[in-house]
């Protein structure tokens, strides 16, 4: 009896990565050709292409083009609902992706954005997708966001939707934007990184319940939102920047003698990161703040003169609130030393603004 043929396995071996190249070919040229069909159909006949997108995606649950070109064609035909499906989807299963991760950066830079009618669809496609998700898709972007502002701004918003993560991130926030700001700022305060944390993260921790703050540091961050807001107010109108130059690229802002140094970067010298041009009532925003950190700190609000009261008459009342205090009452001291510095500075600034109208562009 003959001996049973062998095979030869070296030529088996050589032929399987062909077969498996064309099949993927096959593939990848299929799911094309199904996104493709589905595109053509969505305006006319969007049925057709819900029914072709749900067939690729259900034939290739693995292929992550095929599966961001579904999500993308859903975007595209502005249905909240199941393009909030997908992008879960995609989450789920693409997280290495970098196209996803641009994806994921619009949506919250998006949601940063909540005056302007164009980002709407994303800031309604967020609202769509489950809470756990939510919470996931920042605290990712928090974690793979390579730029310190945008990194910032990503826990800011997740204390903004979710206030159980101040007590998580909130004291570890302003450290890191004091820090920022000193590295960016040099001497002048007027900066991205001190401008968030003054404006918008200070007002958050300092109105949470959960967070206990050491005095020390309470009076420091007193310290830079006055000096803030003083800069902001006294700015000169020459150098108010407008939105088309803050979004000119960094080789056109340097041909025009200007600087988009990022954090750190020596070659910004004195000059502040960025000029402060959309905050308008900077004297109001000072007083509201500065009630905030008096009231947390347990300091005297009622020697504290109301922003509207005349400059003579809170001097007078200053004085004769300090007359009568005794030297171990720290918190109505402290309320008058820091209400007679704002109101110097401001009487100051009411003084040139006076004689010399529009010499201040933060007013």
């Amino acid at each position: 009896m003959a001996a049973p043929m062998e095979m030869d396995n070296n030529v088996v071996e050589k032929k399987n990565p062909i077969f498996d190249k064309s099949s993927q070919h096959h593939s990848s040229s299929d799911a094309r050709s199904i996104i493709e069909k589905a595109k053509l159909c969505q305006k006319d006949d969007p049925y057709a292409a819900k029914s072709l997108l749900l067939m690729a995606k259900t034939l290739y649950p693995t292929e992550f083009c095929v599966q961001f070109e579904a999500y993308i064609v859903e975007k595209s035909g502005q249905s909240t609902t199941e393009t909030a499906q997908s992008l879960i989807q995609l989450f789920s299963r693409f997280k290495e992706e970098v196209r996803l991760h641009e994806e994921l950066f619009i949506l919250t830079s998006s949601l940063q954005k909540e005056a302007e009618i164009e980002n709407k669809f994303y800031r309604d496609l967020f609202e769509k997708i489950p809470e756990p998700y939510q919470k996931s898709i920042l605290l990712f972007c928090c974690e793979e966001s390579k730029d310190k502002h945008e990194k910032c701004k990503v826990q800011l918003l997740l204390m903004k939707k979710f206030p159980a993560f101040i007590r998580e991130y909130g004291l570890s926030l302003v450290d890191s934007l004091l820090e920022l700001d000193k590295v960016s700022g040099g001497r002048l305060p007027r900066n991205k990184f001190r401008q968030l944390l003054v404006t918008e993260v200070l007002p958050i921790i300092l109105e949470s319940e959960d967070l206990e703050f050491n005095p020390k540091h309470i009076s420091k961050w007193l310290y830079v939102s006055i000096e803030f807001y003083i800069s902001v107010a006294i700015q000169p109108k020459l150098q108010l920047s407008t939105n088309s130059d803050i979004l000119k690229s960094p080789t056109n802002g340097k041909a025009a003698g200007g600087s988009m140094s990022e954090a750190g970067d020596s070659s910004n010298g004195d000059r502040p990161t960025e000029i402060i041009s959309d905050i308008t009532s900077p004297w109001e925003r000072l007083h509201t703040l500065f009630l905030t950190i008096a009231k947390r700190s347990g300091w005297n609000l009622d020697c504290i003169p109301s922003e509207s009261m005349a400059f003579l008459e809170s001097f007078t009342s200053l004085s004769s609130v300090h007359q009568s205090c005794q030297p171990e009452d720290i918190g109505t001291l402290k309320s008058i030393f820091y209400s007679a510095t704002i109101l110097f500075f401001r009487s100051m600034y009411t003084y040139f603004n006076l004689i010399n109208p529009g010499i201040f562009g933060g007013e």
